[in-house]
């Protein structure tokens, strides 16, 4: 009896594993302040299969009615690569691309030639292999005025473990079971 219970909290354990690989792991919330206004962001970052999905939803709630935010930054001061930005402003900004020719180009991930106004909500999205990491430097800015909102949130960490690294943390874990079902 001792044997079958060990033997089902380990594939209990490994299950539980399996699904949160495919669970949103993290959202968080922030008020983007500056001389440009304030904007709410929220961030959601999804992992399926290998892959982080961050989605930042920008509202901009407070500002002069005039002014038109142009672009959308999130830093990435560990130069974690990143692929597929997209973004649902109308018109459509610029996506930020990765930058193998000059890798020190990526300390940030910047969408441009946006028409963001008052009142009007934009998404921003891309894909890494990097986990995520709380405060990281967010903002809003008018590029040929100076004029800025800024904040931190969620955003792109180092990279994720090899699956060589997992796979020894699980073995580790199934012989720790057989150590101690051998004391017994």
């Amino acid at each position: 009896m001792v044997r079958f219970s060990k033997v089902f909290v380990l594939v209990v354990l490994l299950i539980s594993l399996a699904i949160s690989a495919q669970a949103q792991i993290w959202t968080d919330y922030c008020r983007l302040i500056g001389n440009l206004g304030e904007f709410d962001l929220n961030a959601t970052v999804t992992k399926v299969g290998g892959e982080y999905i961050y989605t930042y939803s920008l509202y901009w709630a407070v500002g002069e009615e005039n002014d038109v935010s142009t672009a959308f930054s999130v830093f990435n001061e560990n130069y974690a690569m990143f692929y597929d930005a997209a973004n649902n402003g109308v018109p459509a900004w610029t996506n930020p691309v990765w930058n193998n020719d000059d890798p020190a180009m990526n300390f940030e991930i910047k969408w441009l030639d946006g028409r963001m106004r008052v009142g009007n909500t934009v998404i921003f999205s891309f894909k890494s292999l990097a986990a995520p990491m709380e405060d990281i430097d967010v903002g809003c800015y008018v590029l040929d005025t100076g004029k800025y909102a800024e904040g931190q949130i969620i955003g792109m960490g180092s990279a994720v473990p090899e699956p060589g690294t997992v796979v020894a943390i699980l073995t580790g874990l199934v012989g720790f079971v057989g150590i101690s079902r051998r004391r017994k």
